[in-house]
């Protein structure tokens, strides 16, 4: 594994090294749940789903419900773009699962038995082009209608303070204004988060037809497909390194406090 907990156990070894390279059991049924850490410190969690209704039609938030996966193609997919893959056929398994975080394919009956909240329909907002976010677990300020400053400064800073569809600067050109845009509007749901945000000059902002126009989102994302997996991998791994981060601080406030 690429990032470790701070254990000496052999024996957990053995039981993290067992879960994480074995295969689904194509007789049982699987969840595909993934637990990481955020830069605040928090925790987040998300689960493949399936639509179950609005929960607010006006901002795009849905309800949507875990759903059983084809276990062994999503094991193939996230080894195969160098996440991590835990396999979950018990208690046992879930217990390992939940001190290592990352990805995991969780048996029905199991995630029904721990994580059964996880799997109950939960309010989503689209996040990027396809994905979805907890409403919950938006960043703060997501839910303004427009980005702060420092927000504003950020964004200009990693698109390089420049357009991203003709690539001008105003440092080169006097007539270039340029604009922090949300891909989907603000009035179609988007919310003001970085995944949604992205540098425009006043002309090519001004000339958008339509005005939310998906293949901006490909201008966010590497354009070679092997560097687009090695960015996901990277993001997946710092988040399950601050996910084990968290759970070694807990079970050190937990030793202090004599529990």
């Amino acid at each position: 594994m690429p990032i470790g907990l701070n254990v000496t156990a052999p024996s957990l070894h053995e039981r993290i090294s067992e879960i994480t390279t074995r295969n689904p059991d194509p007789g049982l049924n699987y969840y595909a749940i993934t637990v990481l850490g955020k830069e605040d410190g928090n925790m987040s969690w998300s689960c493949y789903s399936h639509w179950e209704r609005w929960a607010n039609i006006e901002r795009r938030v849905e309800l949507r419900a875990a759903s059983i996966v084809r276990a062994e193609r999503i094991a193939e997919l996230w080894r195969n773009i160098g996440e991590s893959c835990a396999v979950v056929n018990s208690c046992d398994d879930m217990e390992i699962f939940l001190l290592i975080g990352g990805n995991g394919l969780v048996e029905k009956s199991v995630a029904e038995a721990v994580v059964k909240d996880w799997l109950a329909p939960q309010p989503v907002a689209p996040s990027g082009a396809a994905g979805f976010v907890h409403v919950e677990t938006l960043p703060k300020g997501a839910q303004n209608r427009a980005p702060t400053p420092k927000q504003r400064m950020q964004i200009l800073k990693r698109d390089g303070h420049r357009c991203r569809i003709c690539g001008r600067r105003a440092t080169d050109y006097v007539d270039i204004e340029l604009h922090v845009h949300h891909i989907r509007p603000w009035a179609e749901g988007g919310f003001t988060e970085d995944a949604n945000l992205i540098t425009l000059c006043h002309t090519c902002h001004n000339g958008l037809e339509p005005h939310f126009d998906r293949e901006l989102y490909e201008l966010l994302a590497p354009a070679d497909s092997s560097e687009r997996d090695k960015k996901r991998a990277k993001e997946h791994w710092r988040g399950v390194e601050l996910y084990r981060k968290r759970v070694v601080q807990e079970f050190s406030r937990g030793s202090s406090d004599g529990t």
